[in-house]
């Protein structure tokens, strides 16, 4: 506690509980993504096969991760984008890192696939049109679009665009 912390002490607590979640919010996403995705084992996948082996979803994200990942994404400024994900038929969230060295592209950091989110079913037909509900508030947000545009990055395109 601070020496004027017995004035605000629940202002301080609150203060203290952003820095953590700054300070380890990046590692607490990479240890998201080594959770909710593996690579299936495939040796010797170049002869014979002509893609490597795809990443798979292991699992989906709780609405507690979720929001945290929101709110990570929010509270960093982390650039955040659409992408294709089994073979151009589904949509996820790709957020990346702040570049380490000024000049150099941002790190993908996390991916959130459209059968990812909380409250997912496999057989929901609608799950296409909730993901991208999802992931357009955050990618349309003027501070989104401003660290997009500082790395260089494509601005997030229409819906149409990522259907197949």
């Amino acid at each position: 506690m601070t020496e004027a912390s017995w004035l605000y002490p629940a202002r301080e607590e609150a203060a203290m509980t952003s820095i953590a979640l700054l300070t380890d919010g990046i590692e607490w996403m990479r240890q998201l993504q080594a959770s909710i995705w593996t690579t299936p084992d495939a040796p010797g996948w170049c002869y014979g096969r002509a893609h490597p082996p795809q990443p798979e979803e292991t699992r989906p994200l709780t609405r507690s991760e979720w929001e945290r990942v929101r709110r990570v994404i929010e509270d960093r400024r982390l650039p955040a984008t659409v992408i294709n994900v089994h073979f151009g038929f589904g949509i996820a969230l790709a957020v990346f890192e702040h570049a380490p060295v000024p000049g150099t592209p941002p790190e993908m950091l996390l991916v959130v696939s459209y059968e990812q989110l909380p409250g997912t079913r496999p057989d929901d037909p609608n799950k296409w049109d909730k993901a991208w509900k999802s992931f357009k508030r955050i990618i349309t947000r003027p501070a989104n679009l401003e660290a997009l545009d500082f790395y260089g990055m494509e601005a997030p395109r229409d819906r149409q665009y990522y259907e197949y």
